[in-house]
């Protein structure tokens, strides 16, 4: 039996396949901090205490969205945070998901002369306050309510997420409290989803439970049927 889906307060996967002497090997690669990711590269190995899992390199340990965004090329849209008080929300110790921007995306689409009161509604429509939304999470047709009370739709389709009109091209970005994926444009409240509704593998995710702890920090982890 294969192992069930799962995910944990802080980490997500996506699982590939590959055929062998007409077997399926599993193959699982786990994201942690800053959106780094490792793959198993030797499963299930037995000893006395449980199973171990071989892999081809070391976790991240989670940052906070600070230091994220710091480190992601969204020091811009970090910048937004703080102008609009809105950086006081991520901080929030039940959990925040967050759709950034790089920097080309934010002053591609921020004009300097904006207004605090509507910088504060745009980027209100990034935050999903108490929320753990990891990949597996996102499921086709899932309502996000945001910061400002809005809803965004979720689309999965082609193997690509989409935030309304917003593609995320860098998921799972873990964080030391919530979840960080940076989207290809600001995200509109007024259209419906520029991709039609499909049904595929994130409509069909299961969640349950996973995880490891490291240091103080800690980085959860789930692996994806």
């Amino acid at each position: 039996m294969p192992p069930p889906s799962s995910n944990n307060g802080n980490g997500t996967s996506s699982k590939r396949k590959r055929q062998i002497n007409n077997s399926t090997i599993q193959s699982f690669q786990f994201y942690s901090g800053l959106g780094n990711s490792v793959s198993v590269v030797q499963a299930d190995i037995p000893y006395d205490g449980g199973v171990i899992h071989t892999l081809d390199g070391f976790f991240t340990l989670p940052q906070s969205f600070r230091d994220t965004f710091a480190n992601t090329n969204a020091t811009s849209f970090a910048s937004g945070l703080n102008r609009t008080g809105l950086a006081s929300i991520i901080d929030n110790p039940t959990g925040v998901t967050i759709f950034s921007t790089s920097n080309e995306v934010y002053q591609g689409s921020i004009q300097q002369n904006v207004t605090t009161a509507s910088l504060t509604s745009t980027l209100s429509n990034h935050i999903i306050p108490n929320f753990l939304g990891y990949t597996p999470s996102l499921s086709n047709g899932t309502v996000l309510t945001t910061q400002s009370g809005n809803n965004l739709t979720v689309t999965f389709t082609n193997g690509e997420w989409y935030i309304n009109n917003a593609k995320i091209i860098a998921p799972n970005q873990i964080t030391s409290n919530g979840v960080a994926h940076i989207v290809d444009s600001l995200i509109a409240t007024s259209t419906t989803p520029s991709v039609p509704l499909s049904t595929g593998m994130a409509a069909t995710h299961k969640v349950g439970k996973a995880g490891i702890i490291a240091s103080i920090s800690y980085a959860f982890f789930a692996w994806v049927l």
